[in-house]
C-alpha cells in the first residue's frame, strides 16, 4: 500500500519491478500526483540482448537470460515487464507517455570511453551477487539442483565478461 498521504509533483522509481506489482503502482502513482505531475520509471529489462549478432542462441549468456525470464514468470514477477510500462501507464490514465531505452553493456565491450566505463561498472555490479541470485531463481522457480546451476553459471560468467559478445540490458 502507498505509505504517503500528500501528493507529489514527481515520483521516481528505479529497479523495483520484482518488488511491486506495477499495475497497482501506476494507479497509486497517478492518484498521488499533483495535476501536471510526472512518474518516471527506470528499470532493467531481461533478457540481455545485442544488436550485432554476437549474442547467439547457443551462448550460455543468452540461455541464462531466457532462464531468468522463465523463472521470474513462474514466481509471478516477470523481469521483462518494463517493455510493457508505457501501455500500462496509459491504461492507468497517464498521458504524454514515452519509452526511452538505454543500453547498459554487460562488460567494457563498447568502443567509446563512456560505454566502456558503463560496461565496467555494470559488470562489477552484476558479478557481485550473480551466482547467489541466479542459483536461487534457478533452484526455487525452475527446480534445478543448486550444484548444476553453479556449474552452468561458470560458462555464463565467462560470457558476461567476454568483450567479443556485445550484449547489453535494455534499461
Amino acid at each position: 500500500p502507498w505509505p504517503y498521504t500528500q501528493k507529489f509533483d514527481y515520483i521516481h522509481c528505479r529497479q523495483n519491478h520484482r518488488r511491486v506489482e506495477e499495475h497497482g503502482l501506476f494507479a497509486q502513482s497517478l492518484e498521488f500526483l499533483n495535476s501536471g505531475g510526472w512518474l518516471e520509471m527506470q528499470e532493467l529489462c531481461n533478457p540481455p540482448t545485442c544488436d550485432d549478432g554476437t549474442l547467439t542462441e547457443d551462448n550460455p549468456l543468452y540461455k541464462w537470460g531466457r532462464l531468468l525470464v522463465d523463472a521470474s514468470e513462474k514466481m509471478n514477477r516477470p523481469t521483462d515487464n518494463p517493455k510493457k510500462y508505457e501501455a500500462w501507464m496509459k491504461e492507468a490514465g497517464f498521458i504524454n507517455c514515452q519509452t526511452v531505452v538505454h543500453r547498459w553493456p554487460t562488460n567494457p565491450w563498447p568502443e567509446n570511453e563512456e560505454g566502456k566505463l558503463m560496461g565496467q561498472w555494470n559488470s562489477y555490479n552484476v558479478l557481485q551477487r550473480f551466482e547467489q541470485f541466479s542459483t536461487a531463481l534457478m533452484a526455487k522457480a525452475l527446480g534445478w539442483n543448486p550444484e548444476d546451476a553453479r556449474v552452468f553459471l561458470v560458462a555464463v560468467r565467462e560470457q558476461l565478461q567476454n568483450p567479443d559478445v556485445h550484449a547489453y540490458w535494455p534499461v
